[in-house]
């Protein structure tokens, strides 16, 4: 990012935007600040951005699985009964089997 898209030396809060929930009320607020905050490519950044201007706290969710690895999986293989979405999986035969996995316990 360069300095004319972004002058300030440290980013604002945000959250990664591979999944994000959001209350009525804040989709509204952040509709607002779009008007008035200079538009990012980054959209998780650009998030962050018009967060900070409403004065939006954004927070993480157990429930948001980043990473998730059926050989080295923090969370435990049954943890993922009530997850709400799962990304960055490393190819398309680890999530084949992770989501085999996950239907086998009866999470999915």
């Amino acid at each position: 990012m360069s300095v004319s898209d972004y002058p300030f030396d440290q980013l604002p809060p945000y959250v990664s935007s591979e999944a994000i929930v959001l209350s009525k009320p804040a989709v509204s607020e952040l509709y607002y600040a779009t008007f008035f905050t200079k538009y990012l490519r980054l959209d998780d950044v650009y998030l962050g951005l018009c967060s900070k201007k409403m004065n939006i706290e954004g927070f993480h969710s157990d429930y948001f699985k980043l990473n998730p690895s059926m050989t080295h999986d923090p969370y435990g293989k049954k943890d993922f009964k009530y997850t709400i979405t799962a990304n960055n999986f490393d190819d398309p035969d680890g999530l084949v089997s992770f989501w085999s996995a996950q239907k086998s316990l009866g999470n999915a």
